[in-house]
């Protein structure tokens, strides 16, 4: 797997080290750790529920491909509408974070998104969320 912090993965090597929605991701991690609510907290959540007495805890891993890359057609359309919907939503679901908490306008914010989006919707690129 990729080096990539959130929530992109990779397990080839389609990412590009410097690209934009991997800049994307880590500046979202970091974002949410300023202000105390670590978007990537869900990997602590079994060792945490075994700690608080839950026994025979299981975790499922999935993955969400970041668009159509995948071979497979059951992936392959599951990344078709995961690209759409996080294209639409990237904006609203990035403004809080950048601006308050990292200080960028919302104008540069939207300008980095150009790119973000751009790498989002190619294929080349085999990312997914794990999930």
């Amino acid at each position: 797997m990729s080096d990539i912090c959130f929530p992109v993965l990779t397990d080839d090597d389609t990412f590009p080290k410097d690209s934009a929605l991997q800049s994307w991701a880590n500046q979202q991690l970091n974002g949410s750790k300023i202000i105390g609510r670590a978007l990537d907290v869900a990997k602590n959540h079994q060792a945490e529920l075994q700690r608080v007495g839950y026994t025979d805890v299981t975790v499922k891993h999935f993955v969400w491909p970041m668009n159509r890359w995948p071979k497979d057609p059951k992936y392959k359309e599951l990344g078709m509408w995961n690209c759409e919907n996080f294209s639409a939503g990237v904006s609203g679901f990035s403004m809080a974070l950048f601006t308050r908490v990292l200080g960028w306008t919302p104008e540069q914010l939207e300008v980095f998104l150009v790119d973000v989006r751009k790498e989002m919707k190619d294929t080349r690129i085999h990312a997914y969320f794990p999930m």
